[in-house]
């Protein structure tokens, strides 16, 4: 069984496991329980792919049940279970656990707990692997200021489209993300849900990364510009020394099952999880 058939699993566990840390008292459903969640979840071996209601039936299972304590008890549960009509889908609970609380899913659990020594490299490389379905690129630092009525402006759908087509990537349609105050400073760029689409979302994160303007240098700038004048920036603004015209500096990456509260709640309507290494052609 691959992760590409309970692809969205990853996606209720992750909301499971978000709601378990909102309602810490909660309990994770029982053999009854289980059976009437994952038979929800699950029709003929194909995902629901509306994230709502994975969210709805992941809280079902914490405030239903009285069976399991805490995330390692359901872990074990899913492992062992005996149901054999909800054998396999128990598995794939099990190992989008494993990978969402970066424990190894390789290894059988029991009561020492050993599964949950993995590297953080090895645990990285799990995460990164579930990523959303069809690919998409995350670009941060896409605002370009404030407008009159002082809401946040950036960068529109056109406007970034014609930016990446200049660097050399036509394949993708990027989507701005707005709240209450404006531009969140966010664009999704959605690629086509295919091998294809993949490549390309995947050579868009590889420039980004290139360039360290990926993932974790993202991270370390925002950590290091919190509350700093984001105009006088370096690190979010390059001044072009003849011209003295300023532009926003991008940062981007491929969402994975970890970004899914970045993306608005019409993209994640329509997103499914899946695993990279399946779509990637075998050498």
């Amino acid at each position: 069984m691959n992760i590409l058939e309970l692809g969205s699993v990853a996606v209720a566990t992750y909301t499971l496991l978000f709601a378990f840390a909102c309602y810490p008292q909660g309990r994770f459903a029982g053999p009854t329980g289980d059976r009437f969640v994952l038979s929800m979840l699950f029709s003929g071996k194909r995902v629901l792919r509306n994230v709502s209601v994975l969210i709805f039936f992941s809280l079902y299972f914490l405030r239903s049940s009285q069976a399991f304590p805490d995330t390692h008890g359901l872990v074990m549960h899913a492992y062992n279970s005996d149901s054999a009509d909800l054998r396999v889908d128990h598995l794939g609970l099990h190992k989008a656990l494993c990978i969402l609380m970066r424990w190894n899913y390789l290894m059988p659990p029991d009561n020492s707990k050993a599964y949950q020594i993995l590297s953080a490299d090895e645990a990285a490389a799990n995460q990164d692997d579930l990523i959303m379905w069809p690919p998409m690129v995350i670009i941060h630092n896409t605002v370009t200021g404030k407008g009159r009525d002082a809401r946040i402006e950036g960068l529109g759908n056109k406007a970034m489209d014609n930016k990446l087509r200049d660097l050399g990537f036509g394949g993708g349609k990027a989507k701005s993300l707005y709240g209450r105050e404006g531009h969140l400073g966010i664009t999704l760029v959605k690629f086509a849900g295919d091998q294809s689409g993949l490549k390309e979302a995947l050579r868009l994160a590889e420039f980004f990364e290139k360039e360290n303007r990926g993932r974790s240098r993202w991270a370390a700038v925002q950590s290091l510009t919190s509350g700093k004048d984001e105009e006088n920036n370096p690190n979010l603004v390059k001044v072009d020394k003849k011209t003295g015209e300023r532009e926003r500096i991008f940062y981007g990456y491929l969402g994975t099952v970890l970004d899914l509260e970045k993306v608005d709640f019409e993209s994640r309507k329509k997103l499914v999880i899946e695993s990279a290494r399946d779509y990637r052609p075998s050498k």
